[in-house]
């Protein structure tokens, strides 16, 4: 959730920045361009915490920490770099 919030407030700050004559398109380029970097750094750290959970004798520490650590790596690339930025776009105006 995190992730989502700073990913669309950098967003809005863009689109309000422009004004009314920026376009949303314009606003997300700069918006994800700005939190990508940070956002991967963040989801990667918890990956890897989660991957040396792995290490863990027990079989049911070692399922649960591989998928909490694979649903992170896709919610932060399929989700919060591809779903969210092209559904903001694709809405426009009406996004906000």
């Amino acid at each position: 959730m995190g992730y989502e919030v700073f990913l669309i407030s950098r967003i809005r700050e863009e689109y309000d920045r422009t004004g009314s004559t920026g376009s949303t398109g314009a606003a997300v380029v700069e918006g994800t361009g700005r939190t990508g970097r940070l956002i991967t750094s963040a989801a990667l750290i918890l990956f890897f915490a989660f991957a040396a959970l792995t290490a863990a004798p027990s079989t049911q520490n070692k399922e649960f920490a591989s998928a909490l650590g694979a649903g992170i790596l896709l919610d932060a690339t399929v989700v919060r770099a591809l779903l969210v930025p092209a559904l903001v776009a694709a809405l426009g105006r009406r996004a906000w």
